[in-house]
């Protein structure tokens, strides 16, 4: 036997009651205290419900609220989305939008799960494991997963390795070392500070655990060049002419000595200002002695002619070193002393084996005249500046001294 539902055309009936109703109120023929409000509307007055996204407590005795929310909306209007991020929310008329769990095998933590401070994930979904062994890990969100620094004496981004191969030096370790030298022992170079051979000749050579024992510079004041220093432009032991501009196209003989090319003689030139002294008192002298000029004088910018300057200590330093390393017989430094009797304190004379040809111009006007050449250098100030002197006894002595002295100058070719 078929039932039939005969409550359809009642439920129907009582609906479209429910509407003439609602339209006779909202016409103002009558009110819906004794009567049912239509669907979405409430109170005495038949308002509007406030519910928004659920089903609505409706009808003269409902409070216009949600009975319950649909979809992922929460609170008694249902209409406010969970601030959850990484887990699951809390929803409905009695939710509060929270997390009420975190995603499982995750680090997320907070009441949003928003928060991947933990000590054992990391990436953006906070559901990576850390590779780092022996050390601290970096996690979150913006972490790696590597180690931030190494217990003890671990090292690489793991912190997993303890073999070194650094030999005489300090080993790089740590999450960002490599198990080679950071800083070498001593003149050792190269990565793990194993070698001690170097290839530069004349320059400072580089090393440490970056050096590669070539030069990284060559001898200032020389004209040394290429990565070991060897190539020189100049031919060694090479005379030639120096033409002062500055002094009436005067004439001076030059002469190569390791790389660096120095006047052959003492400079004469008289300056526009300063001071300076004729050798024993005499200007007879000029010609073969030069002039005597105080420290100040000598060291003016554009004293010595266009292209050439006042040597440094290093520049002296430099020369008195080669000298040394490969006079011939002669003893000391007579290599450098001119071959003259001018040289009149002593019986012997000078090797000049170098083309160098100091002579006793002295200091003054007349001390030491006849027994000693002094020089002056860039290096100091007017408080003390450093001189050469040079003896035919084969002594030389490198000294600070009173920049008032009048000593003998000889320029040297700027290399650069």
């Amino acid at each position: 036997m078929t039932h039939h539902n005969i409550r359809s055309p009642l439920v129907k009936h009582s609906n479209l009651l429910k509407n003439i109703a609602y339209i006779l109120w909202l016409l103002g023929f009558s009110s819906c205290s004794d009567k049912e409000c239509p669907p979405g509307h409430f109170g005495p007055n038949c308002q509007t419900c406030t519910c928004q996204n659920g089903e609505c407590n409706d009808g003269i005795n409902g409070d216009g609220k949600c009975k319950e929310c649909t979809g992922s909306f929460w609170g008694e209007n249902c209409n406010q989305k969970p601030t959850c991020v990484n887990g699951t929310p809390s929803l409905g008329i009695a939710g509060n939008g929270k997390c009420s769990d975190c995603f499982t095998d995750t680090g997320w933590s907070g009441e949003n799960c928003d928060d991947c401070a933990t000590d054992s994930y990391w990436g953006e979904s906070c559901d990576k494991k850390p590779t780092c062994v022996n050390g601290t890990p970096s996690l979150g969100v913006n972490g790696n997963g590597k180690c931030r620094e190494c217990f003890g004496d671990y090292w690489g981004e793991n912190c997993d390795n303890l073999a070194v191969t650094c030999v005489n030096g300090t080993p790089s370790l740590g999450a960002n070392g490599d198990g080679t030298c950071r800083e070498c022992s001593g003149d050792y170079w190269g990565k793990n500070c194993d070698n001690l051979a170097v290839t530069c000749v004349n320059g400072t050579p580089s090393l440490g655990a970056y050096g590669n024992g070539k030069c990284r510079e060559c001898f200032a004041g020389t004209a040394w060049s290429g990565d070991n220093c060897d190539q020189c432009p100049l031919t060694e032991g090479k005379t030639g002419t120096l033409i002062d501009s500055n002094d009436n196209n005067k004439t001076y003989k030059t002469i190569v000595v390791n790389c660096q090319e120095w006047m052959a003689e003492n400079y004469a030139r008289v300056p526009t200002s300063g001071h300076y002294y004729h050798a024993n008192n005499s200007a007879d002298n000029d010609n073969i002695y030069g002039l005597l000029y105080d420290w100040e004088t000598a060291s003016a910018i554009n004293f010595c002619p266009t292209m050439w300057r006042l040597p440094t200590r290093a520049d002296f330093d430099y020369l008195l070193t080669y000298v040394e390393k490969h006079r011939t017989s002669n003893s000391n430094f007579l290599a450098l002393i001119a071959k003259s009797t001018a040289w009149t304190a002593y019986s012997n004379q000078g090797g000049d084996n170098f083309g160098f040809g100091a002579l006793p111009a002295g200091a003054g006007g007349n001390y030491n005249f006849g027994s000693g050449a002094y020089f002056w250098s860039a290096s100091g100030s007017t408080d003390f500046s450093v001189a050469v002197s040079l003896w035919l006894d084969g002594s030389v002595h490198v000294l600070p001294d009173d920049p008032y002295c009048a000593y003998s100058v000889r320029c040297i070719k700027d290399s650069n």
